[in-house]
């Protein structure tokens, strides 16, 4: 399976699955019936108003951009205000994220929604088609100009879930009592990693992980990163839910 490498705030990379080409297209065309449903809306009320018999050319104009501006802007005011995600890319669950692993800024949604003009608008999506069955990390023109590619996310996640969902045990002995200053994001990303390790065997970024919880915990402990990194989710687990 293909995957995109996302290096995290913790500069640990992770390899996330990359929306495929299908489900970018089927998110596209939700949004269509999105945009065709809103025009609708506005035939009706305009019909039901009387509102056709608008005169004066000013006005005629204001109304058209009333209705009109929201359409032109759609993708890149959902992708601002919802966390990289229109409507079709919700119900698909597919997100736009950053490689770098930060948060896309205004400038990148910007830059992708310009060139999404060109691209995809008035070339009927044929270039994008192209260069997302060709790029390495799966992007558009607009991804590659923004820094920015389309990921497949999981669906929404319990912390039992998040965490390890392990047999709480009553007699269990937390190890390491730091775990009080670690968070569920951390918690989440150390799952992530291990999880990695253990499908890949891949061990540096199990390392890079280690040695950044040791910093931010003041934890000293001479046992092997797997081993460590397995400890702390345990004690993080039953620490959490004897809360």
């Amino acid at each position: 399976m293909e995957s995109v490498a996302i290096n995290t705030a913790q500069n640990v990379v992770i390899d996330y699955e990359p929306a495929g080409l299908g489900n970018r297209i089927l998110a596209g065309l939700l949004d269509s019936v999105f945009k065709f449903a809103y025009i609708i809306t506005w035939v009706i009320i305009l019909i039901s108003t009387k509102s056709f018999g608008v005169e004066g050319q000013t006005a005629i104009v204001i109304l058209m951009v009333i209705i009109f501006l929201p359409l032109l802007f759609y993708d890149l005011l959902f992708e601002v205000f919802a966390q990289g995600q229109s409507l079709g890319k919700k119900i698909i669950k597919i997100k736009v994220v950053k490689l770098d692993g930060t948060q896309p800024s205004i400038g990148s949604y910007l830059l992708r929604w310009l060139i999404r003009l060109f691209e995809i608008d008035l070339l009927y999506g044929m270039i994008a088609i192209i260069t997302i069955a060709s790029s390495k990390n799966k992007q558009r023109l607009g991804d590659m100009a923004g820094g920015t590619t389309v990921i497949q996310i999981r669906p929404a996640v319990t912390i039992k879930d998040t965490i390890l969902q392990m047999e709480q045990k009553p007699d269990y002995k937390i190890t390491f009592p730091q775990v009080a200053s670690l968070t569920e994001k951390d918690l989440e990303i150390m799952k992530e990693v291990h999880d990695f390790y253990k499908k890949t065997d891949n061990k540096e970024a199990l390392v890079k992980l280690s040695d950044k919880i040791k910093k931010k915990t003041g934890i000293q402990s001479t046992l092997p990163e797997t081993e460590f990194i397995s400890l702390l989710m345990k004690d993080y687990n039953h620490y959490k839910f004897d809360e």
